[in-house]
């Protein structure tokens, strides 16, 4: 992927929830995952990429805190992650677009993350 901030008008997409993890409880092998997604286009585009990003909120502190690197919140450092394609797909309102996401640690370098969306 390449990690970028993406304009939230090149979004033809709703956002969709891929996982949710409950930070005081998850483990290290649910950090490894394949779960399936349907992602509702909201106009007539061509898609391109997949944008993925995370939010986090932080509920338990005494003032909540939550953070949003999703193209509809202010730009973060973190940015997004932006899988391209290999042909675009010609998409029109209200169409479901489905697939799946497999997300797991890699073996050679703990701190990189594989990714495969089908």
């Amino acid at each position: 992927p390449i990690v970028d901030i993406v304009p939230l008008d090149s979004v033809c997409t709703k956002p969709c929830q891929i996982k949710s993890f409950d930070l005081r409880t998850v483990t290290k092998p649910e950090l490894a995952f394949k779960a399936p997604f349907r992602l509702s286009v909201s106009r007539n585009d061509y898609l391109t990429a997949w944008v993925l990003y995370f939010e986090v909120g932080f509920s338990a502190l005494p003032q909540p805190v939550w953070i949003s690197t999703s193209p509809r919140a202010q730009a973060t450092h973190w940015r997004q992650a932006v899988f391209y394609l290999d042909r675009q797909l010609t998409v029109t309102r209200n169409e479901a677009v489905s697939g799946e996401l497999s997300l797991r640690q890699n073996h050679r370098n703990p701190r990189d993350l594989d990714f495969t969306i089908s």
